[in-house]
């Protein structure tokens, strides 16, 4: 369900109006004042990534933190954090 925002002429406040499908004829009233007199903003959007792509995202400098701190020469953290138990079905659900 698409959410549209309009910021009110009248109040200058922002409302967030639901619709059924995209194109579907919204009727922009501000949800504080009743105003009809509505700008339509463009909204911010999230992207939800699962723990793997985050980690793989991080920045390289991390890599060398997290060796260091490990003390263990040629072991992946990774691999050894998937690998505990209690993560292994949350790493299968969140692929």
């Amino acid at each position: 369900m698409p959410l549209y925002e309009y910021r009110c002429g009248s109040c200058g406040r922002t409302s967030t109006l639901f619709t059924r499908r995209i194109g579907a004829p919204v009727d922009a009233r501000c949800q504080h004042c009743g105003g009809t007199e509505m700008t339509r903003l463009v909204s911010p959007f999230a992207q939800h990534k699962t723990l793997k792509t985050k980690l793989e995202e991080l920045d390289p400098k991390y890599d060398k933190m997290v060796e260091a701190a490990d003390n263990l020469k040629g072991d992946d953290p990774l691999n050894r954090l998937l690998q505990e138990p209690r993560n292994q079905e949350w790493a299968r659900t969140n692929e």
